[in-house]
């Protein structure tokens, strides 16, 4: 069977795009969705690193108990994102375990397409150490409390040089 090449979303600095997964045909996302892409360059690799110079808030909202292990929620309100040519708040949950200070869940509300409205939770575990830094090598995302994608991490290479063009929409699409 041969193997297909599918981008779930990549971004140039400018313009994002995806890979239609019914067509399996490249597909520019619109204007809008492409300046909310922009406006949250900055995220990477962390959202918590730099909040403030970036106008983000963060709230401690207690504790609360994630499948079995006590956790700190956090609130992260970022800058709002368009939808539909008007600002909506974009605010994010994070629960970081109490002993290790790690994120072991995230939950937010999506804005926009068909899953509008659905809650999006995404579960880390299986921490491992790599250059003295430590990964989630598990991540599961559910949609609603359904399971959407599981994700087993086999390794973590860092400072790996990645050519620019592998972001670029794919001409002739």
């Amino acid at each position: 069977m041969p193997s297909t090449e599918i981008t779930q979303m990549a971004f140039d600095g400018n313009e994002g795009w995806n890979t239609n997964f019914m067509t399996q045909k490249a597909e520019k996302m619109d204007a809008e969705a492409s300046a909310n892409m922009k406006s949250q360059t900055g995220d990477f690799p962390d959202p918590f690193l730099g909040y403030k110079e970036r106008g983000y808030t963060v709230q401690l909202e207690g504790k609360e108990t994630i499948e079995g292990t006590e956790t700190f929620k956090i609130k992260l309100t970022k800058k709002p994102v368009k939808v539909e040519g008007k600002d909506e708040e974009n605010v994010l949950y994070y629960f970081f375990d109490v002993e290790n200070y790690v994120p072991i869940a995230m939950k937010t509300t999506i804005k926009t397409g068909q899953m509008k409205g659905a809650t999006v939770e995404t579960m880390m575990s299986d921490y491992q150490e790599s250059n003295g830094l430590y990964f989630p090598f598990s991540i599961t995302t559910k949609y609603n409390g359904q399971t959407g994608e599981a994700i087993q991490i086999d390794s973590v290479d860092q400072n790996v040089e990645v050519d620019s063009k592998a972001f670029a929409f794919p001409e002739g699409q």
